[in-house]
């Protein structure tokens, strides 16, 4: 749960310079504010991650038999 009881996604950044990671909970529609460092005071980038995924039913694999 994150900003008053809500739901929200967890965003992850990396900082350009030193590496250090942060997470930060903020909503689907909220801006990204830009993020500094706490470190190096650099600028922190997003990073990108795929969720996961599951497949339900047969026909995924040639072994299925559904």
């Amino acid at each position: 749960m994150g900003q008053a009881g809500k739901i929200v996604p967890v965003y992850e950044y990396m900082c350009s310079s030193c590496n250090t990671s942060k997470a930060v909970s903020r909503g689907i529609n909220d801006k990204d504010p830009g993020y500094s460092c706490e470190k190096c005071n650099s600028v922190l980038v997003r990073k990108f991650a795929l969720g996961g995924v599951q497949f339900n039913g047969g026909g995924f694999y040639s072994t299925d038999k559904g």
